[in-house]
């Protein structure tokens, strides 16, 4: 899958700021495509509970983020998220306080 591809998936304009940080975070975490599509269908997925997945503008990394403050949409995000990583081996961490998670890398 293509860099531009994956801007594109997650709802970026395709510049070639976007493209350097997108190849900094692939070659980080070491996703081959079927992983990469796995996120992408996570953004797709979460959308309907205020979710998404983005570059991190802190961190070289895809964060996955819920912008909801309804409790029960918090809940319902939280679930699909964890489901989504134990589903597809994928190493995720939770940021303390917040709604927001990286995506690290695959299981070992």
């Amino acid at each position: 899958m293509s860099v531009e591809l994956v801007l594109t998936g997650l709802g970026y304009n395709v510049n070639d700021a976007l493209v350097e940080q997108v190849k900094r975070v692939l070659s980080a975490s070491d996703f081959d495509e079927k992983e990469i599509e796995h996120i992408i269908n996570l953004h797709e997925k979460i959308k309907h509970s205020d979710g998404f997945v983005a570059l991190s503008n802190s961190e070289d990394k895809f964060k996955i983020k819920c912008e909801s403050t309804i409790p029960e949409i918090i809940d319902e995000f939280n679930e699909i998220v964890q489901s989504w990583a134990s589903k597809y081996k994928i190493i995720i961490e939770k940021l303390a306080g917040k709604q927001t998670y990286y995506i690290l890398r695959r299981e070992d």
